[in-house]
């Protein structure tokens, strides 16, 4: 798994935003900004299935398979519009050990603890422990922060452009 080919993924995604519905629209945004599926219901009147069954039409529309890819693509139009973004300090690589990054990499391109597992020839648990280790080393708690983070590294050190050319 490289980084480039998990980008490549998520700036496609990215750039079909502006071809969603305004309602499909409205609930990608509220998923990138960090809104469970339950809340978006609340915030929108809507019961949870109508919600769910939106929400698995903007994740077709956009090309992304998972709620989180779906989250990670309008990170990725966050991060384009933003000004003057400041590298972290200190470079996830220098942090976390070669499998835990490559595991990161596996995560911003969506894939789930089995897939992973499944491609790394490791069990599932080890997995779910790599997760953990990248968790606490990150200062995050969860797989899409995990994403988040290795973005927007890659954003600010690569000077990468936000749609695809």
């Amino acid at each position: 798994m490289n980084i480039e080919d998990a980008i490549a993924t998520i700036k496609i995604a990215a750039s079909k935003f502006e071809n969603l519905s305004p309602k499909c629209r409205k609930i990608a945004e509220l998923i990138g900004e960090r809104y469970a599926p339950k809340q978006i219901a609340s915030l929108l009147g809507k019961s949870f299935e109508t919600v769910h069954s939106q929400i698995r039409v903007c994740k077709e529309s956009m090309g992304v398979l998972t709620t989180s890819q779906l989250a990670i693509a309008m990170y990725w139009r966050e991060l384009s519009e933003a000004k003057n973004l400041t590298p972290p300090t200190r470079p996830i690589a220098e942090i976390v050990t070669p499998r835990e990054l490559e595991i990161a990499y596996y995560i911003v391109d969506g894939y789930s603890d089995l897939n992973i597992a499944a491609n790394l020839e490791i069990t599932e648990e080890t997995v779910g422990r790599h997760i953990t280790n990248l968790s606490a080393a990150l200062g995050v708690s969860n797989r899409t922060a995990i994403a988040r983070r290795v973005l927007y590294e890659e954003f600010c050190n690569r000077n990468l452009s936000p749609v695809p050319q």
